[in-house]
Order: C-alpha cells, then sequence, then structure tokens
C-alpha cells in the first residue's frame, strides 16, 4: 500500500483514455514507462479500455521485449 493513499478517503476511478508514448523504442521507455505502466496494471490503476499507443522513428531493436505486448 502507498502510505500516500491512506488519508484519502475515496479515489474516483479515471475515464478510459489513450496513453500515446512517443519513442516507444527508447531507453526511457524501456527503463521507466512500460515498468510504471505495467506496475499501474497490476495495481488496477489503469481504467478499463484504456488503449496505449506507442510510435517510433527506428523498428523495435529487441524482439521479445516489453513492447511486444503493446501490439
Amino acid at each position: 500500500m502507498n502510505p500516500f493513499r491512506e488519508d484519502l478517503v475515496s479515489r474516483s476511478r479515471p475515464e478510459p483514455c489513450s496513453i500515446i508514448i512517443f519513442g516507444a523504442t527508447g531507453d526511457l521507455t524501456h527503463r521507466k514507462l512500460i515498468p510504471a505502466l505495467y506496475n499501474l496494471a497490476v495495481d488496477g490503476e489503469l481504467p478499463t479500455g484504456v488503449k496505449i499507443i506507442g510510435f517510433a522513428r527506428r523498428e523495435n531493436p529487441m524482439p521479445n521485449s516489453a513492447l511486444d505486448w503493446m501490439s
């Protein structure tokens, strides 16, 4: 549990949305964004129907990587 959320009485469920990642094959995406999105999904914090879209100027250099779950 997050100790900063203990004082929150109620938390509204976020609306469905799209998350667009520019530079989806980059280092920041692999080290920070994908793990953060994964943790949000595991904790049930992502809204139902959320869409994650990744754009990149180059192809994914790592086959079978974390980006594969987005396709």
